[in-house]
This record gives structure tokens, C-alpha cells and sequence, in this order.
């Protein structure tokens, strides 16, 4: 539910649309809470999240995993840094708001940062930072753009966060179950 499908899962979705041709599939851009809630209430079928959570009745599969990054504009000081410490988020983000998208997972795990301005769409961040509105902390692939304009300084001291497929446990929807088997066969 992320801005960019993997390219793994990308190839699934078309595998099944050719062996299936019947069967509509319904793309739909939601927050991580929201995509999760969303499986939870049988509202969505099968779900790419970064919002992996310990629930008995969700089964997630990882696509991949990265380590967060600070997304700074390209001409400011922060981008001359070759990594960030954690520790310094507070520091960094007393002038300058930390963007976070509603509802998203990065949201939960910046509790120590007190300038925080939440924006809506996630698409909107390159554009806030390039302007100097503030900064990102996030996932590199969640923002699609080559902007020569940002830059991206990893950040340590946290744990990688992994891109995952999330549905059901028990769905008994033979769709759902069939483009997880396509999912996992390009994947061996």
C-alpha cells in the first residue's frame, strides 16, 4: 500500500492477471493503519505494508528490507552528513518540522521528536522538503522520484523496516492464495 510496488510483486499481479483474465483486481493506496484495519475488516483482500504488527489472525510475508533514511534538500547542511544518529532527530528537528504521513508507520517510532507536521499523501514530501518546509524521515522507496534536489542520509539506531504482503490467516479466497503462490514462486 506503499507509493511503489516491488518489482517481485509487480510481476505476480500480471502472472495472475494472464491466468486469470476473469478475475478484476482493484489497486488501492491507503495509510499503514489504515491498509491494515482494512484486512483486518475483510475491506482488503491482500495488502503491501510497512506496518508489520503481531496479530493472530494476519499472516505477512517480507519483500524486502531497508533502513530508514532522512530525506533533507540537497543544498541544505544536513545533506553534507554521511549518516544520522537517532539521537540527534531531536536535535536536527527543532527548527526544522520532521513530515510524517498520517498514519504511517514512521510516525510511532519518533516519540523523543516534539516538531512533528503531519502531512496527508506521502507524494507530497518531496515537494514540502524541496522547499524547506522540513524533513523526512522514511523508507528511500517510498518516495518515487530521482529529485536532484534531496538527499538521502541513512540513519542508525534503528531496526530496517521490511515491505510486506499482508492478508487473512485462513482466507479462504483461492485468489488470494493463488497470487501469493505466484508471489512466492517468482521469489525462489
Amino acid at each position: 500500500a506503499d507509493q511503489r510496488i516491488p518489482h517481485p510483486c509487480a510481476l505476480a499481479i500480471q502472472s495472475f492477471s494472464k491466468k486469470y483474465p476473469t478475475i478484476e483486481i482493484s489497486l488501492t493506496h491507503m495509510g499503514g493503519e489504515d491498509i491494515i484495519r482494512g484486512v483486518r475488516g475483510n475491506e482488503v483482500d491482500l495488502a503491501l505494508t510497512f506496518a508489520r504488527e503481531n496479530d493472530p489472525y494476519l499472516e505477512f510475508q517480507e519483500l524486502f528490507s531497508e533502513q530508514l533514511c532522512l530525506v533533507v534538500p540537497a543544498d541544505g547542511p544536513l545533506a553534507e552528513k554521511s549518516v544520522i544518529d537517532r539521537r540527534e532527530l531531536p536535535e536536527l528537528t527543532r527548527d526544522t518540522p520532521l513530515l510524517q504521513v498520517s498514519g504511517s508507520l514512521q510516525s510511532s517510532i519518533v516519540s523523543d521528536v516534539q516538531n512533528i507536521l503531519y502531512v496527508r499523501e506521502l507524494d507530497a514530501l518531496p515537494m514540502f522538503i524541496e522547499s524547506g518546509l522540513g524533513i523526512a524521515l522514511i523508507s528511500k522507496n517510498c518516495i518515487v522520484t530521482n529529485s536532484p534536489h534531496l538527499a538521502y542520509i541513512p540513519v542508525s539506531g534503528f531496526d530496517p523496516i521490511s515491505l510486506c504482503l499482508c492478508w487473512k490467516k485462513h482466507a479462504q479466497k483461492p485468489a488470494v492464495l493463488n497470487i501469493i503462490d505466484i508471489y512466492r514462486s517468482i521469489n525462489k
